[in-house]
């Protein structure tokens, strides 16, 4: 009976389990019955008692389930970069995800986190067209180098600058563009960041692509842009394929080019259907070219036939700019509608429609994740948002 008054345990169990032993000891069932009860209480008692019986016991406690973050929806505004005071024309994602970079109509390059928007660092190496009229040069193409130690900007004036992306040093300036109100609306890195591809729009005859040492400067190669017995017509767009073969290039002419990276010497022409290619880029196994057209469409071409495979028509404006995701599955476009059109690169269906601009939308890049979109926007901003 005694162990019916120790701690944690039932007592009124097992006095119960007792006094019925006590009552039934002639009978020989009864007896292997108490004895087993008795040993089974024994157990439990060396083992720390009864505490599941114990009425007086606290209930376990209950562990509080950690509440899952809430998925963020399509087009949720992540945050919203304000520190330009003029329009912006170009944006990049680095290559590490960490950093974006902004420029456009007010001369600098701007480096800030993606996350927090802070400004890490303002690029002012552009020189200015004419100092006297306060004049600042409009910056239209800025591309990181594959590793996203570097930066090469681009606009106004026939210099191409490549800058230390951490300390804005000038690492190369490169002068090979010449002609009379020059400027330089095409810009593209080699796959191995050695070489730097651009061309330059002009009152003069320089309408060609130049192809350089991004380390020195020092000229490599030039592709002339012209076609057939038309005259030169300025490039407006380059793109160097992922495998580092090609490069593509959009002309005033109404063609795409695609040249052997390496010799200059010219693989296919491609005449278009609209007056005006803002833009071009390869998909990310280098097979095709997605294309941006003035007359409100975007269209992927297969660069081994030059056969159009899809047509996207979902803009009510021109489209300006257009970029692959990560993974080849979508495209993003940006148009004169103010918007960014997500859709899907295999049958063209619209995916999401982006409508928080409040003026045209100019630029566009996909985070390395593919998870979400920095757009660019006369309105001043660059807009990062959700893109899944």
């Amino acid at each position: 009976y005694s162990a019916a008054y120790r701690n944690n345990v039932h007592w009124i169990l097992i006095k119960a389990i007792c006094d019925w032993a006590d009552g039934n000891k002639d009978d020989a069932y009864q007896k292997m019955a108490a004895e087993n009860a008795a040993r089974f209480l024994l157990h439990a008692l060396q083992q720390g008692g009864l505490a599941a019986n114990n009425l007086s016991a606290s209930p376990p406690a209950q562990t509080p389930r950690e509440t899952p973050p809430r998925k963020r929806t399509m087009g949720t505004i992540l945050s919203t970069y304000h520190d330009h005071v003029s329009w912006v024309l170009a944006v990049a994602w680095e290559p590490e995800g960490n950093r974006i970079a902004s420029a456009g109509g007010d001369g600098v390059v701007q480096v800030w986190d993606a996350d927090s928007t802070q400004t890490l660092l303002t690029y002012r190496g552009h020189a200015w067209l004419s100092e006297k009229v306060n004049w600042l040069p409009k910056i239209y193409m800025i591309a990181w180098s594959p590793e996203g130690l570097r930066l090469a900007s681009a606009g106004d004036g026939k210099k191409v600058y490549v800058w230390d992306a951490t300390t804005g040093q000038t690492i190369t300036e490169y002068e090979g563009h010449s002609g009379v109100l020059s400027n330089v609306f095409a810009l593209a890195w080699s796959p191995d960041g050695k070489r730097i591809a651009s061309a330059c729009s002009t009152a003069g005859f320089d309408k060609t692509v130049h192809i350089w040492n991004a380390k020195t400067g020092s000229p490599i190669l030039r592709y002339d842009s012209s076609y057939g017995f038309m005259p030169n017509f300025s490039v407006l767009s380059l793109a160097w394929s992922p495998d580092g073969t090609r490069i593509a290039s959009t002309c005033g002419d109404k063609t795409v080019r695609i040249w052997n990276a390496t010799t200059g010497k010219p693989i296919s022409t491609f005449k278009t259907s609209s007056d005006w290619v803002s833009a071009i880029a390869w998909s990310p196994d280098s097979r095709c070219l997605a294309l941006a057209n003035a007359d409100c469409t975007a269209e992927i071409l297969d660069t081994s036939t030059l056969r159009i495979l899809l047509t996207y028509r979902g803009h009510r404006e021109g489209v300006r700019n257009i970029a692959w995701s990560p993974d080849g599955s979508r495209l993003a476009t940006a148009s004169n509608d103010r918007t960014v059109h997500i859709w899907d690169a295999a049958n063209g269906a619209c995916l999401y429609i982006y409508q928080e601009h409040a003026a045209w939308t100019t630029s566009v890049a996909w985070s390395p994740d593919g998870t979400r979109i920095a757009s660019a926007s006369n309105d001043r901003t660059v807009q990062v948002w959700q893109a899944t």
